[in-house]
């Protein structure tokens, strides 16, 4: 029979005084089930025990009332099914995990132990458990941290690995299992990706810087915290050029400070020049999707064009998070190994554009992790590879089709396609409290 799973049985009994011949299974049945589909027909049904794979014998009692014999039921457990995946961490999502995060993966059958291998050193990948950092060119070494299955003993079968790796910081992982992992019975599972995930990186990151252009724009940066934990960026401060918006003049650098407010693992935050009343202001606090920046009175703000630079400090300014330079700007970080080379290019005078950090990219500190993207995506991953918009709706073309997103926004799902002016409207209810 198979491997956790019922099956119907039937019995031959004959009687030669054709007399109603009852069967006893007796009540000692080692946890498994038997029940009667068909009494008359002698058909019944066998559940084994859970995850059971040995063998059973059963001794049966055949009666009629005048007559008993008994006769042996012999059980043997196959499995002719490849093995699943059942349950794997991490799991794929878009949450940073912290490098030293364990992979486990548990299975629908119970496997073979001397068929579970993995790299023992970093190189050309071998074995049934593989991760790996460039799509399998080469794989991580990895060390079985522990098994564990339906019994004490894993030398021979397991349910779960658990395996360990020297993980990068901010760096994209795919597991995998190969056919060389077999169930119990010899069962090869089928060659699949068990998961992929990113590991954290030390600290947030500056991921969108948008255009500028007119003096009066509210420019923004957009931060990503991947770190695996909740950030207060009250502990953080914000150094760009600014501009003061009464008399429009503008400095070389200042200081912003950052409110004291929460961002969460994982997450998205738009840092943008103060604006609007004290009710917008304060509208703000609750948004967990945008922080307000300014000084003295919100008359200096952060400002750019095509040519300039945004720093994420430490709340004290004497350590650079995160720096990008852009356009023909010679500012350099206050940690100068934040910044190597030559600039990122000009982010053009153009409003809904914006200087973007490359995707799933290790971050190098150098003009290499930018690329200009004519759409900006503020507080949503910017994945827009094309420059056409030719129903003129604000949405990229590439956008429009399935599979794909806006910020994060399965905009298609919800309707958009090109050729066609698709307009969306987000309603926000505010309750007044008296």
């Amino acid at each position: 029979m198979q491997y956790n799973q019922a099956t119907e049985f039937s019995l031959v009994v004959s009687d030669a005084d054709n007399d109603t011949v009852q069967i006893d299974f007796g009540d000692d049945l080692n946890g498994a089930q038997i029940s009667v589909i068909d009494a008359q027909a002698l058909l019944f049904s066998y559940t084994p025990p859970a995850n059971s794979i040995t063998s059973q014998s059963y001794t049966l009692t055949a009666s009629d009332s005048k007559d008993t014999t008994e006769f042996t039921l012999n059980i043997t457990v196959v499995d002719s099914t490849p093995a699943t995946i059942s349950n794997v961490t991490p799991q794929s999502n878009n949450d940073p995990v912290l490098v030293d995060s364990p992979v486990s993966i548990t299975f629908s059958d119970i496997m073979l132990t001397s068929t579970l291998a993995v790299n023992s050193s970093s190189g050309a990948c071998t074995g049934s458990v593989q991760v790996s950092a460039d799509d399998f060119t080469t794989c991580l070494a990895l060390n079985i941290e522990s098994l564990s299955g339906t019994t004490i003993d894993t030398s021979t079968y397991f349910h779960t690995v658990n395996v360990s790796a020297s993980f990068n910081e901010d760096t994209q992982y795919i597991v995998r299992v190969t056919a060389d992992l077999t169930n119990f019975d010899d069962t090869a599972i089928e060659t699949q990706t068990a998961t992929s995930f990113t590991t954290s990186s030390q600290d947030i990151k500056i991921t969108e810087v948008s255009s500028v252009q007119f003096s009066n724009d509210l420019p923004w940066i957009e931060i990503y915290n991947g770190t695996g934990a909740a950030v207060d960026l009250q502990s953080y401060s914000l150094k760009s050029r600014s501009i003061n918006m009464v008399n429009s003049s503008t400095s070389a650098q200042t200081t912003f400070s950052l409110p004291n407010k929460e961002l969460e693992n994982g997450e998205y935050l738009i840092l943008q020049s103060k604006f609007g009343d004290d009710f917008l202001v304060n509208a703000s606090v609750n948004n967990p999707k945008i922080a307000l920046v300014g000084n003295a009175s919100d008359e200096i703000r952060p400002y750019w064009y095509i040519n300039g630079f945004v720093e994420l400090l430490n709340s004290a300014g004497t350590q650079t998070i995160d720096f990008v330079k852009f356009g023909n700007s010679v500012q350099e970080p206050v940690t100068p190994s934040q910044w190597q080379g030559g600039n990122a290019e000009q982010i053009i005078s153009e409003q809904g554009g914006s200087l973007k950090r490359e995707l799933n990219a290790t971050d190098t500190n150098q003009s290499t992790d930018w690329s200009y993207s004519v759409f900006n995506t503020p507080a949503g991953p910017n994945n827009i590879n094309c420059t056409i918009d030719d129903d003129e709706d604000g949405i990229p073309d590439c956008a429009e089709q399935q599979g794909t997103t806006f910020a994060g926004l399965p905009l298609y799902e919800w309707g958009a396609r090109t050729a066609q002016k698709d307009i969306f409207i987000e309603v926000i209810i505010w309750t007044a409290v008296m």
